[in-house]
């Protein structure tokens, strides 16, 4: 496929359903352009989808109730945080990101993507490793992310406000 699609629906009238999967984007694509921008679209589904070499992943906006999940990031180039991955830009509710893997990325950063609904996608490159003061805040990455503490020595999990070892005590 092409280095970049826009998929809009009309506002007022969006396109109900839209399903994108099992699609390969390659290259760089227009500077500042995501390679799957999707607008105006009511629960777009977003799987199984392979993002090899491109700018960054998939825009949202005005998409109420879209998933994301099951694709793959492959050497994404301009990326600092994870929110260039899937970017909440604003006017949705309801994103559910999961089942993504994220593979020969630098991601310097957890990275939010607060919208003007309130909505955002937060992702956390799994398996990950911090230091006890350089890891993301618990609530930013959510119940159930993981990551290995290098200061501690000993995993840590979130319950989505603190980071808790195997034992449940916080760490």
């Amino acid at each position: 496929m092409t280095a970049s699609a826009r998929l809009y629906g009309a506002t007022g009238n969006p396109i109900p359903g839209l399903v994108v999967e099992n699609n390969t984007w390659r290259g760089p694509g227009v500077a500042g352009v995501f390679p799957l921008d999707i607008r105006d679209c009511t629960a777009p589904l977003v799987d199984g989808n392979k993002f090899v070499a491109t700018r960054r992943g998939v825009t949202l906006q005005n998409s109420p109730g879209a998933v994301v999940a099951g694709n793959t990031f492959f050497k994404l180039v301009d990326v600092a945080s994870a929110s260039n991955i899937v970017y909440d830009a604003g006017v949705n509710t309801g994103i559910v990101v999961g089942r993504n893997k994220i593979a020969g990325t630098a991601i310097t950063g957890v990275g939010s993507a607060p919208s003007s609904s309130g909505a955002q996608v937060e992702l956390m490159p799994m398996p990950a490793a911090y230091t006890t003061t350089g890891r993301p805040p618990a609530a930013a990455v959510g119940a159930g992310a993981t990551y290995f503490d290098t200061t501690l020595g000993k995993p840590g999990w979130s319950n989505g406000s603190t980071w808790r070892d195997a034992a449940g005590t916080t760490i």
